[in-house]
């Protein structure tokens, strides 16, 4: 639970204050359109990646103050499911940015895409290896 309390809170914070991504178009007038959470269209999508990335912050934090709710099965599938979507959404990201990137000069994708991506994927195998554990078999 340490790990997903230090991804998700690292991972949380560099999506709120980072680029995801940018595309670079050359006409009359050289453009550099910068993807972040300020940017309309892609800022729902981020805005969600920063509350699967709370919801895990939360369940670490409730996990180490020994609530009773944070040792049930359901909370552990829940943030599997979640740092799943979330790791599936930086793909989907990035799929997106790539079709906008066809018409563009030049594209690239920046710190944001890779916290999501790395944090998503080390989220989902620390959720993995931990449903199985003899924590969550308490319940049953």
């Amino acid at each position: 639970m340490v790990g997903i309390l230090i991804i998700s809170g690292i991972g949380m914070i560099l999506v709120l204050f980072t680029d995801f991504g940018g595309v670079y178009y050359y006409g009359y007038v050289q453009v550099w359109y910068y993807i972040n959470i300020l940017s309309f269209p892609y800022n729902i999508a981020l805005f969600l990646v920063v509350l699967f990335f709370l919801f895990t912050l939360l369940h670490s934090i409730l996990y180490f103050l020994k609530h009773p709710k944070a040792f049930e099965k359901k909370m552990f599938q829940l943030g599997l499911i979640f740092s799943f979507i979330t790791l599936l959404m930086a793909i989907i990201g990035l799929i997106a940015l790539m079709i906008e990137g066809l018409t563009a000069e030049d594209w690239w994708v920046d710190t944001s895409f890779y916290s999501t991506l790395i944090g998503g994927l080390l989220n989902f195998l620390l959720y993995f290896f931990m449903r199985n554990s003899t924590i969550t078999q308490q319940n049953q």
